[in-house]
């Protein structure tokens, strides 16, 4: 963090606050990842050596 307090100071704070608002007002959120549901086949394998995959990667414990 940089000490950015005191008059001299003003232009460079009123600088980088005008630039965060118009950053965070052209932000656009993407899609959700949780309302995408769930794949297995996408699960990363809890036995990475093992083959053929993913057959293989039958996990009967939970992490």
């Amino acid at each position: 963090n940089y000490n950015l307090k005191g008059a001299d100071w003003d232009s460079v704070r009123n600088q980088i606050q005008a630039i965060k608002e118009k950053f965070e007002a052209s932000m656009v959120f993407g899609e959700s990842e949780i309302a995408k549901g769930k794949d297995s086949a996408l699960e990363p394998c809890c036995i990475p050596n093992c083959t053929p995959k993913p057959k293989c990667c039958q996990c009967t414990s939970a992490l």
